[in-house]
């Protein structure tokens, strides 16, 4: 299956990537759609890895059982 660049510029690009590399236009296209989907795939990566880390001190944090008696007194006010 062929791939059709209708835009010169990208043409262009491609065809500097390529002999920048030493390479096809399209080897120069798949190293740059891998490296891309690289990148997003660490982005992607290191996102979770947060938001497992969040998750965790959270879960480490101290667990309260809260109800209304804790929050108010006998006649309502907030404690």
């Amino acid at each position: 299956m062929g791939l059709f660049i209708r835009d010169d510029t990208v043409r262009d690009m491609a065809k500097r990537l390529a002999a920048a590399r030493h390479t096809t236009v399209t080897e120069a296209v798949r190293q740059a759609l891998e490296n891309e989907l690289a990148g997003i795939r660490r982005d992607i990566d290191e996102r979770e890895r947060a938001i497992r880390e969040s998750l965790a001190r959270l879960d480490a944090m101290p667990k309260y059982d809260f109800d209304e008696d804790d929050l108010y007194d006998e006649i309502g006010a907030p404690r």
